[in-house]
């Protein structure tokens, strides 16, 4: 790879189809099941090269270089392994390394982002709302708010506040009705448990593996867990009729 970074390859700009993770897995990275000095030492003067700027060329160049030197130039590559590529993670015990361990991941998650959204919108979103967008995974939702940043000139601080409603309101939705009580699941066990008790029949011979101690023993169990149940339904229907 190149150590000029304005004669970087944009493997971002490539068209071709996302792999599965599990094809990802399958590719063999170098350094990936051990420490690779030199691999390390490469990353870690191009991406010193490139701290002299800002902004979102300055993420663009060091996700490049990054996914460059440790995923084979692609980003499915880092998205099914940059936990567990074991140089890269090493990145972050580098003290040589000017740029910090979060701010490369960072710019990586963006540098696969900015693949999601129009051209126009990524070249007028800064890198401060792209770190924001980040969390938002549903792709349409992602492309609506940075849109929407963009047409109404959002500030940080707005667009933060615009990102927490719209999350909270798709999370409110997706919830549906209130989840059922425990007393309410349990009900639905005893259901089935009512079912299968009285699905076969039952004679002598059904407790000819219990001893009579074990059987008056589960029984006074049984008997008790029912007159608790009935309490409860008691309860339950006292406050319904009020």
């Amino acid at each position: 790879m190149a150590s000029n970074p304005t004669e970087i390859l944009k493997v971002a700009d490539r068209k071709r189809k996302p792999r599965s993770k599990a094809t990802a897995l399958a590719v063999h990275l170098p350094g990936a099941d051990s420490v690779d000095g030199a691999l390390l030492d490469r990353a870690v003067q191009e991406l010193n090269a490139l701290y002299r700027t800002k902004g979102l060329e300055t993420a663009r160049a060091v996700a490049e270089v990054v996914i460059g030197v440790f995923f084979g130039g692609s980003v499915d590559h880092f998205n099914a392994r940059s936990g567990s590529h074991i140089s890269f993670v090493e990145l972050k015990k580098r003290s040589d390394l000017h740029v910090s361990y979060q701010f490369v991941w960072n710019s990586c998650a963006v540098y696969d982002q900015i693949r999601q959204l129009p051209q126009h919108v990524v070249d007028a979103l800064p890198m401060s709302h792209q770190k924001l967008l980040l969390p938002v995974k549903d792709r349409e939702q992602k492309v609506a708010l940075a849109q929407a940043a963009v047409k109404e000139n959002l500030g940080k601080r707005a667009f933060e506040e615009r990102i927490r409603l719209v999350r909270k309101a798709a999370t409110t939705s997706k919830a549906g009705r209130p989840p059922l009580p425990a007393f309410a699941k349990a009900f639905t066990v005893v259901k089935r448990a009512v079912s299968m008790a009285t699905k076969g029949t039952i004679d002598e011979d059904s407790f000819a593996h219990f001893s009579k101690d074990e059987t008056r023993k589960h029984l006074d169990e049984w008997e008790q867990q029912v007159r608790d149940l009935a309490a409860v339904l008691a309860y339950v229907r006292l406050l319904v009729e009020k």
